[in-house]
């Protein structure tokens, strides 16, 4: 045990090591990690901001724009685009920024077999149990994006951390993971700290966070997506180990799978099921119309895209 510990506390310097090796700028690292804290804060804000934002719905009438399972499309979707942006990047790079463009997406993949397919899979198998995570992060964004309609950015974004624990608890479970003394001592800081915000939000002041049913379910809503959430994560370590794609394009396919199952299976779904969204659980032609209706609520959404697809760049 103390080898595989050993060798664990040695990855983050390989992984350093091989970056260093591929002649990856230290200024183009602390790129990466600016933006992503940049978008994933813009996130936040945008995903919770477009749910305050009212427009002329189809009906005529003005109302709120919540619309959870079109913010998880949206991402779906940006995350397609940077599997596109990837592809046209390796297909055109010009002779003065080739160099560049290898440093920003040619992430290093485990060596072939020789016939084109590492560890026997052909490349449309490895595409396809892309899927599989995407399915899962489909349900764990949703769930959030439900979960952001009653709640504060603030409380969303910290119970987000919850995920760590549920991961750590899957990974013994279906991994067989040994957990150390000071991973058990990071888990209970991290329990004892999300109780502290749930405590603190239900019992804190109603005109900031809503009513304390509406908080509470909120709050239940995203944990429920986080477990979800660590379970994308178990399954990518498990199934994605054969899958040695360079990491955009893992993005593109997950986010081309997700779009895929949005349009096919959860829309006609949604369409199905009653609600109060016109009779069904979201209407898309709703969403489109209050798209329509408010140049601001769009300009939101667009930016949300945008940073979605940035940070699943640089992250």
């Amino acid at each position: 045990s103390a080898r595989v510990g050993a060798k664990r506390n040695r990855q983050p310097e390989a992984s350093m090591a091989k970056a260093k090796a591929k002649g990856t700028p230290r200024w183009l690292v602390g790129l990466y990690i600016f933006g992503m804290l940049v978008t994933g804060t813009l996130n936040t804000l945008c995903t919770k901001i477009q749910f305050t934002l009212t427009s002329v719905g189809i009906d005529g009438r003005r109302e709120l724009f919540h619309k959870p399972w079109f913010a998880t499309l949206n991402m779906m979707a940006a995350m397609g685009f940077v599997g596109v942006f990837d592809k046209l990047a390796r297909s055109c790079p010009s002779s003065k920024s080739e160099q560049l463009s290898k440093s920003l997406l040619l992430d290093a993949a485990p060596p072939s077999n020789g016939h084109g397919a590492p560890n026997g899979l052909s490349y449309g198998r490895k595409a396809c149990l892309v899927s599989a995570p995407a399915a899962l992060d489909i349900l764990a964004t949703a769930l959030c994006a439900v979960g952001m309609l009653y709640i504060p950015a603030s409380v969303w974004q910290m119970l987000r951390g919850s995920s760590i624990i549920f991961a750590a608890i899957f990974s013994i479970v279906f991994l067989k993971r040994q957990m150390y003394g000071f991973n058990w001592l990071g888990l209970a800081l991290c329990v004892g700290g999300i109780g502290l915000v749930g405590v603190a939000s239900v019992s804190g002041d109603t005109t900031v966070g809503g009513d304390p049913a509406g908080m509470i379910f909120g709050m239940a809503v995203v944990v429920a997506g986080q477990v979800v959430q660590a379970g994308q994560i178990i399954a990518e370590e498990f199934l994605m180990k054969n899958v040695d794609l360079p990491a955009l394009q893992v993005v593109g396919l997950e986010g081309f799978w997700g779009t895929l199952i949005m349009l096919c299976i959860a829309y006609p779904v949604l369409w199905v099921l009653p609600g109060q969204d016109g009779g069904h659980q979201e209407d898309p032609f709703d969403t489109f119309a209050l798209l329509a209706n408010n140049p601001t609520l769009l300009g939101v959404v667009l930016l949300f895209f945008f940073s979605c697809g940035t940070f699943n760049a640089t992250g």
